[in-house]
Formats: structure tokens, sequence, C-alpha cells
């Protein structure tokens, strides 16, 4: 892991928060890699299929949900989780608002934190409008 992953992971965030000019978040990100048993956690991710299909989970989810209010975000350059991944997910965890961010990549909320933060506010302040059915361009 810390030979190969960990290393490989420092060069995609290293390529990535300077892509975006976020530069100022590479220390903080190295300070994560430093935290005892990062290591540990990250192959236990690997280990119980955090990282595959999910599928299973978001369908309890919106089983086990049906009453909550729930909003999800996706940014439409993201290309770690696919418009398709996104309807799957979408059509999996039952009565939702969907909210697609143009221009936004995987962890949206890093070069787009206002934006985010306006969204999440404008969900936790407002009854939001449930849909279950397609992607909505926000």
């Amino acid at each position: 892991m810390s030979k190969v992953v960990i290393s490989q992971l420092r060069k995609r965030r290293q390529r990535r928060y300077s892509a975006i000019g976020v530069e100022s978040f590479i220390p903080h990100f190295e300070e994560q890699l430093a935290y005892p048993g990062f290591d540990r956690a990250l192959l236990s991710m690997f280990r119980c299929g955090t990282l595959a299909d999910q599928g299973m989970v978001y369908g309890n989810c919106g089983s086990l949900t049906k009453d909550v209010a729930k909003l999800l975000l996706w940014g439409e350059e993201d290309h770690v989780v696919s418009r398709q991944d996104v309807e799957q997910i979408s059509a999996l965890i039952g009565p939702h608002q969907m909210e697609i961010m143009p221009g936004a990549e995987h962890n949206l909320f890093i070069p787009h934190p206002e934006q985010v933060a306006a969204k999440l506010l404008s969900f936790l302040e407002g009854t939001p409008t449930m849909s279950q059915t397609g992607l909505k361009d926000s």
C-alpha cells in the first residue's frame, strides 16, 4: 500500500489539486496520509468492496428512508462516477432532489465549495421537490 498505492494516490492528488488551482490542499492531503492507520484504512476499503458496486446499499437506503428528504449532487464533468452510475443510484435511493452541477468534477466540493454550500443550505432550509425520475440539470 505505502510503496505503490499511496505513492500513486499522492501523485494523482497533486495533479488534481494543481489542475483546479488549489495547491494549498496538497499539504492537507499529505497530513492525512501521515495519520497512523491511513494505509490500513485504505486497504480495508479495497478489501471490503467499498469502491465496488454499492447497488444493494443504495437500494437499502431507498427502502429504509422513503420518507426522508435526500439530496443527490453530481458534477457533470465527473469522470469517476459516470452519469449512468448516478442514474442507477437515483433509481435506487427513492424520492430525492437531484442537482447536477455543470462544469464540476469528482469531489465537487473542493473546487466549488460556495456552490455546494449554497445547494446544501437551500436543500436544508426548504422543502425540496422529491423526484425519482431522470436527472435534471440545474
